[in-house]
């Protein structure tokens, strides 16, 4: 289980919360760089911060081919989703 530290500082910068709306408002799976343009960040900026949002059970990933799509998890942990439907 993801210790409520971990949660609270995947969320705790402005760039995540940005993919974390964007991700909301977009209902689907998102390649790194469909992030990247939408929040104004770097490919390299975004994916770093996508990985730190996936090890805190935040996000998941889904490589088709050579493309990887990002989503929120559905099976977060509960403080996670709590925050997240705040945003």
């Amino acid at each position: 289980m993801i210790s409520e530290e971990k949660t609270l500082g995947a969320i705790a910068n402005n760039n995540r919360i940005k993919i974390i709306r964007f991700l909301k408002m977009e209902k689907k799976a998102t390649t790194v760089g469909e992030i990247a343009k939408a929040i104004k960040l770097s490919f390299g900026g975004t994916s770093k911060h996508l990985r730190l949002l996936d090890t805190a059970d935040i996000i998941k990933m889904r490589k088709e081919s050579l493309e990887v799509y990002y989503s929120l998890d559905d099976n977060m942990p509960p403080l996670s989703k709590l925050i997240i439907n705040a945003l």
